[in-house]
């Protein structure tokens, strides 16, 4: 016998109780009101790192100019001589560069 052959009527379907999902907040409007829905640009600030002088042309915190990339802020220093390997942040873009063959120029 199968379960469709049985009259509706001598069943009873006892089925569990669902809880209604919660109303969804409508917080989220007053939050973005006044604002132009773009997101807010952040920079890192690098106006207040020491400046550290070991003698070397190219100091932490001071500005080159690149040939191909511009001008660019030195952010990071790493070995010395000829294997000194600088990181300069070049507007939004941050290289690593040797700077025995940089061809930089203070700016």
């Amino acid at each position: 016998m199968f379960i469709s052959e049985i009259p509706f009527e001598v069943t009873t379907i006892d089925a569990p109780e669902i809880p209604a999902a919660p109303e969804p907040s409508r917080d989220y409007r007053q939050k973005r009101r006044g604002t132009s829905g773009r997101r807010q640009m952040e920079y890192e600030d690098y106006s207040q790192e020491p400046v550290y002088n070991d003698g070397s042309a190219f100091q932490v915190g001071s500005y080159v100019k690149h040939p191909s990339f511009g001008r660019g802020k030195i952010t990071g220093k790493s070995g010395s001589g000829d294997k000194m390997i600088l990181t300069i942040m070049f507007g939004a873009r941050t290289k690593k560069i040797m700077a025995k063959f940089a061809k930089l120029m203070p700016a």
